[in-house]
């Protein structure tokens, strides 16, 4: 079933549960996975804010293994798979495509194989906030649903059909029945083991190194052991009421494209 050319590609805004997805897929055997890819072209490109460019350059100076060259990355994303691999699973922020230099690639990656994940704006902003550092606070540009949006219908439009959209609170209520249909959709085979898995940061793919600065992100999805449908009744702080309201034309524009299982 698996073939030496699949690529699997995940669209995502930050804070939308990504990361804990991609530690499902990577549960399945001979996964290779590219955790956010295209994010050091897009810092380099797009240094639009001053924790981007301060982030930058400890990414430059921490001696990782980030990759900077667009074109060396691409080779990896839409090439032949390494020996030992069945398929890739990335997983992008869909700002840092569209902030690449080109998006010619897309049309290399079978387009069967994109999917798009979304969360409602008051839950991804409640938890960046606990993630940003100093007086930061989130913005319409920098919680990306006005992005997600024009690249799903970009993608759309390069298919010629509407790639699956998951709302991922549907998703952690159901993680079986969502998961199967997505491999499924995906042409992959699903397993049980995408349902659970050990908490030891070292056994994961995901790009994370403690003490880093977005080592925060990850840390709760790293000490879990799989999916957990949590609710909050918090409220966002006032200032943030109109940057809610701007994100929500393009969540609900997408919502209405949303798979119900």
């Amino acid at each position: 079933m698996l073939t030496t050319s699949k690529h699997i590609v995940m669209w995502s805004i930050a804070r939308s549960r990504s990361t804990v997805i991609t530690r499902a897929f990577e549960q399945l055997p001979n996964c290779l996975v590219y955790d956010e890819p295209l994010s050091g072209v897009y810092w380099q490109n797009n240094p639009h804010s001053n924790y981007e460019r301060d982030t930058l350059v400890r990414l430059l100076s921490d001696g990782n293994d980030m990759e900077f060259d667009f074109k060396a990355i691409i080779a990896q994303l839409t090439g032949e798979l390494p020996p030992g691999c069945a398929f890739s699973f990335q997983k992008h922020m869909s700002h840092h495509c569209l902030g690449a230099p080109n998006r010619d690639w897309l049309k290399q990656v079978n387009l069967k194989r994109h999917f798009f994940i979304i969360r409602p704006p008051q839950a991804v902003i409640l938890s960046q906030l606990k993630c940003m550092s100093g007086n930061s606070l989130p913005t319409l540009e920098t919680l990306g649903y006005e992005h997600h949006y024009t690249l799903f219908q970009e993608i759309q439009d390069l298919l010629g059909d509407i790639p699956p959209v998951i709302n991922t609170d549907r998703l952690v209520a159901q993680p079986e029945t969502y998961l199967r249909f997505l491999c499924e959709r995906l042409g992959i085979e699903f397993s049980e083991q995408m349902l659970a898995w050990d908490a030891k940061p070292q056994a994961t793919q995901l790009r994370w190194t403690p003490g880093t600065l977005w080592s925060r992100y990850y840390d709760n999805v790293l000490n879990s052991t799989g999916f957990v449908a949590k609710s909050s009744e918090q409220a966002l702080p006032t200032e943030l009421v109109p940057v809610m309201e701007a994100c929500l034309p393009f969540y609900e524009a997408m919502m209405r494209y949303a798979i119900e299982l």
